[in-house]
């Protein structure tokens, strides 16, 4: 699966950003199916903003 748009509004001030600063992988377990755990795995993308309204 991958998102459907390459630029992220920040949270905060609603700006655009398609700088990515980095990524990480994450993963979510849940209960097993049968007798297989059922685990998905996320590679999520951390983006960079440049206004100065978006720092965190």
């Amino acid at each position: 699966m991958r998102a459907r748009a390459d630029a992220v509004r920040c949270p905060r001030c609603g700006s655009l950003s398609w700088r990515v600063h980095g990524r990480y992988e994450r993963s979510l377990a849940d209960a097993a199916v049968g007798t297989a755990p059922v685990v998905i795995l996320l590679m999520v993308r951390r983006l960079k903003y440049l206004s100065r309204a978006a720092r965190r």
